[in-house]
């Protein structure tokens, strides 16, 4: 029987404060300039900070003559700000267009908001959820939103006696009627039953109906979302806009949306062999022979075992990418990598 051992990693973000300048834009499109240093940026709000929205500046800020552009800039701004927003809450139907393939819709708060939405990561050609194609039918259920300083709401109401079931990897039973989920990945090595964000997000619903059709809901956002599937028959999303809604359905079945889901964001891969057997992993194997011993315990009691899993005790300081030098047998292994 051969074992394959694998390392977890770790990871960690620092979030800086930095001064904001503008706020420009209506709904949930509505967007800021920040300053950081001797450079303006584009930026968003989140947890209490003003965050850059990219790597890159729009424009460097400059002494004396150009001083005084950037205060016509600002004025400008406030302005066409004035111009724009009537009001701090926008709300109605979504519109929508048809995409990817018959009884797929894709969902916006506007035509600006349609524009401003950041590329797809969920889909396999992110050019296909921006592509409407040629089809005359309209959709059984239009969600409806409110966006609110920054926040796109959105609600869809569905017949009574509809169950809810997705909303991504989370602790508890397999229906999620009546949970309220948040799509914010976290190291959840002590999850209970009530654990709402684990490892992975996706924002992702899938209603049946009382008719045994199904219906499919895809936030496609990768902010940290709220699912909320408290009330009974409305599935609400919550997350900082903007960002689309994409539905599949009703289609005939479960099975049928999930195959329609697969056509937007692609199928599973076919696992290998080793993958399927028994895994055993476990914090505080911090030594080459702690490991080495429980691979033995396997065997001598005829327990069949694929992998054993080795949480970070293996890093050197827990730093990834290292190895400590009490686990010789894995430095020797990936040695062999070294250019």
């Amino acid at each position: 029987m051969n074992l394959i051992f694998l390392m977890m990693s770790s990871g960690l973000t620092l979030n800086t404060p930095i001064e904001e300048i503008f706020h420009i834009g209506t709904g949930c499109s509505s967007s800021k300039l920040a300053a950081k240093g001797d450079y303006i940026f584009q930026a968003f709000h989140w947890s209490g900070y003003l965050h850059l929205d990219s790597q890159f500046p729009l424009f460097r800020k400059q002494k004396h003559i150009n001083n005084y552009r950037l205060g016509r800039l600002a004025s400008r701004m406030a302005e066409y700000d004035g111009k724009m927003v009537t009001a701090d809450v926008t709300s109605g139907n979504m519109i929508f267009e048809p995409v990817l393939e018959d009884g797929v819709f894709r969902f916006d708060c506007s035509e600006n908001d349609r524009i401003a939405a950041y590329p797809s990561l969920s889909f396999i050609d992110t050019k296909v959820r921006d592509t409407p194609i040629m089809n005359k039918k309209v959709p059984l259920y239009i969600p409806t939103f409110e966006c609110a300083h920054g926040k796109q709401i959105v609600n869809i109401e569905l017949p009574s006696g509809t169950s809810f079931y997705g909303t991504g990897e989370v602790s508890g039973q397999l229906e999620r009627t009546g949970k309220r989920v948040f799509t914010w990945n976290t190291d959840a090595w002590g999850y209970g039953f009530g654990t709402t964000s684990l490892y992975q997000s996706h924002p992702w619903v899938l209603a049946v109906l009382p008719t045994g059709e199904a219906f499919g809901v895809l936030a496609d956002t990768t902010r940290r979302c709220e699912i909320d599937l408290r009330k009974e028959f409305r599935i609400k999303f919550t997350a900082e806009g903007p960002y689309p809604v994409i539905t599949f359905g009703p289609f005939a079945s479960p099975t049928a949306v999930l195959i329609s889901l697969s056509h937007a964001i692609g199928t599973v891969f076919m696992p290998p062999k080793w993958s399927l057997g028994y895994h055993q992993c476990r914090w505080g194997y911090d030594t080459e022979e702690k490991v080495l011993k429980i691979a033995r315990g396997f065997r001598e009691k005829g327990i069949p075992c694929d992998v054993i899993w080795m949480d970070i005790d293996y890093m050197d300081g827990y730093r990834c990418f290292t190895f400590d030098q009490v686990f010789s047998m894995l430095v020797s292994y990936f040695s062999l990598w070294s250019p």
